[in-house]
């Protein structure tokens, strides 16, 4: 391949490139605005100004989109920290914040699968192995409270799968779903999570 012909093919690659992420960007906003399971391919093409053909050769429909928007949001999650085995209690205010602004990042994302996980048993399953990986982090640090603190009897399991509950619903609410509560910002809800889940994992003496 000569000079000339591996700039052209660089070029293309760039284009389509360019192209895919118009699509999924477009994506986020229209299923914000009209959810998973009202959005027509044709919404998002016009959204990312492109022809309704574009679409196909980057994603076979709109399901295979919605998984590529949820491996953004994984990876996402991943390069920030969360991918560690387990996680000390000193790491809860990083952990949550990591959450936190990642809900934020992705907030259409979650929306969708949430409403897809009723649609489609694959992205139920997926949706059920990202709040389990949410649940480990949380026991890991319960864990080493309890045992830092003596209180092995604490029913650790059952805790951090509330917490997992409890958080993970404030987010898609707050962020995914756009219902904030009266006087909300994003640092006093921020902070009023991180003081619920500190008040459990070190509780006062």
């Amino acid at each position: 391949m000569n000079m000339n012909s591996l700039s052209i093919s660089k070029s293309r690659a760039t284009k389509s490139l360019r192209t895919r992420h118009a699509l999924m960007a477009a994506a986020r906003g229209v299923f914000l605005e009209h959810g998973y399971a009202n959005t027509e391919i044709v919404h998002i093409t016009r959204a990312a100004e492109r022809a309704t053909g574009t679409f196909y050769v980057h994603f076979e429909n709109k399901l295979e989109l919605l998984k590529a928007m949820v491996d953004d949001f994984r990876k996402d999650l991943e390069t920030s920290g969360l991918d560690r085995p387990e996680h000390p209690p000193e790491a809860l205010p990083d952990v949550l914040q990591t959450l936190w602004s990642t809900y934020q990042r992705h907030a259409a994302t979650i929306r969708a699968l949430v409403e897809a996980s009723t649609l489609h048993p694959e992205m139920a399953e997926l949706h059920a192995r990202l709040r389990a990986r949410a649940r480990h982090d949380f026991q890991s640090m319960l864990s080493q409270a309890a045992q830092r603190d003596g209180r092995g009897d604490r029913d650790v399991a059952m805790t951090a799968a509330v917490l997992e509950i409890m958080v993970c619903a404030c987010l898609f609410e707050w962020h995914a779903l756009r219902q904030q509560p009266a006087g909300y910002t994003e640092t006093r809800g921020f902070q009023a999570l991180l003081d619920i889940m500190k008040s459990v994992i070190e509780p006062p003496r």
